[in-house]
């Protein structure tokens, strides 16, 4: 019983850590997906990409590469999903619409 308050303290800084992705380390995954895409490192590229997606979910660029990286990986459904929402954010998008 003594320990209670310690224990709850240490799971509180526990949780809070998994929510302290900053906008630097999202572009940092990005920016890394990027340079995997690029080398053709699809699943990779994808795994990176969806760690900045808690900062970047709404930027058109950041949803045009998951879901062109998607289409390598043939999720059509998510990327179809990644289209619509680049489509809604951005009329006549070229990618969005090809």
């Amino acid at each position: 019983m003594k320990n209670q308050p310690f224990y709850l303290i240490i799971l509180l800084l526990m949780s809070f850590t998994g929510f302290a992705q900053s906008p630097d380390s999202a572009n940092f995954f990005f920016n890394r997906g990027l340079q995997e895409k690029a080398e053709k490192k699809f699943m990779m590229a994808y795994s990176d990409m969806k760690k900045a997606q808690p900062v970047k979910g709404n930027d058109i660029q950041y949803l045009t590469q998951v879901a062109l990286v998607e289409m390598e990986l043939r999720k059509y459904d998510l990327a179809l999903i990644n289209f619509q929402k680049v489509d809604s954010l951005k009329k006549d998008d070229p990618v969005a619409l090809g």
